[in-house]
C-alpha cells in the first residue's frame, strides 16, 4: 500500500493521455480517507495530474499505527513498523508535501483528531506557500461522514475549485470558498495565453 495504488492511478492517467482520451491540461485526482491518501501520494510522485482534492486524506502513516482501531491494519499492507519504519516515512505524503506543484484543495472534518488536522493544515500551507491556488475547508462531522447539506457544500466547493483553476466557466456552479493565491494564478494564465496568441 502506498506504491501500487499510487502507481496504478498514475499509469492509468498516463495511458488516457497517451491515447488522447483526456485533456492532459485538465486532469485532476481526488479521494476520500485512504483514497485521499492515494490522491496526495500521486500528487507528490507525478506531474500527470494538474489539480487535486483530498477529503481527510491520510498524511502520516506512522500515526495510523497508534490508532487503536487500526493498530495492526498496516502490518498487512506495509509491514510491521518496527521492521519497516522507513517504508512508513517514505510513503507518507506529509514528508513529501513540498513536491506538490499543482492546485490542491483540502477537506477535513470537525471530528478529525487534532494531530491529523494539523498534518492536513501543514500540507495545505506547503501548497499555499508555493503560491499555488489552494483552500482548506472544514466540514461539520467527519469529512467522510457528513450530512447532506455538508456533502452538497463540499461537492460544490470541489467543482468550483477545479473549474476556477482550470479556467472553465460554469455559470451554474457557485461557492463562497476562498481560494488562496488565485489572483496570481489568473494573472499567470492570462500572461501565458497572451504569449501563445502573440
Amino acid at each position: 500500500w502506498g506504491i501500487f495504488d499510487r502507481d496504478d492511478c498514475i499509469s492509468g492517467a498516463n495511458y488516457l493521455v497517451k491515447e488522447k482520451l483526456v485533456d492532459p491540461e485538465h486532469l485532476a485526482i481526488l479521494g476520500h480517507g485512504k483514497g485521499g491518501f492515494t490522491a496526495l501520494s500521486a500528487l507528490t510522485h507525478s506531474d500527470v495530474f494538474k489539480a487535486g482534492a483530498s477529503y481527510n486524506g491520510a498524511t502520516d502513516l506512522e500515526k495510523m499505527v497508534t490508532s487503536k482501531f487500526e493498530s495492526h491494519y498496516l502490518d498487512m499492507l506495509i509491514g510491521r513498523i518496527k521492521d519497516f519504519k522507513e517504508r512508513y516515512v517514505s510513503r507518507s505524503p506529509i514528508h513529501q508535501n513540498n513536491t506538490i506543484d499543482v492546485p490542491t484543495i483540502f477537506f477535513r472534518g470537525s471530528w478529525n483528531n487534532e494531530s491529523h488536522t494539523k498534518d492536513i493544515e501543514e500540507m495545505y500551507k506547503a501548497v499555499r506557500d508555493k503560491e499555488l491556488p489552494t483552500a482548506s475547508i472544514l466540514l461539520e462531522g467527519s469529512s467522510d461522514y457528513v450530512d447532506t447539506t455538508s456533502r452538497q457544500y463540499a461537492l460544490e466547493a470541489e467543482m468550483f475549485f477545479f473549474a476556477t483553476v482550470f479556467h472553465i466557466e460554469l455559470p451554474d456552479v457557485a461557492s463562497n470558498i476562498e481560494i488562496d493565491n488565485l489572483e496570481k494564478w489568473k494573472a499567470e494564465y492570462q500572461r501565458w495565453t497572451k504569449l501563445q496568441i502573440d
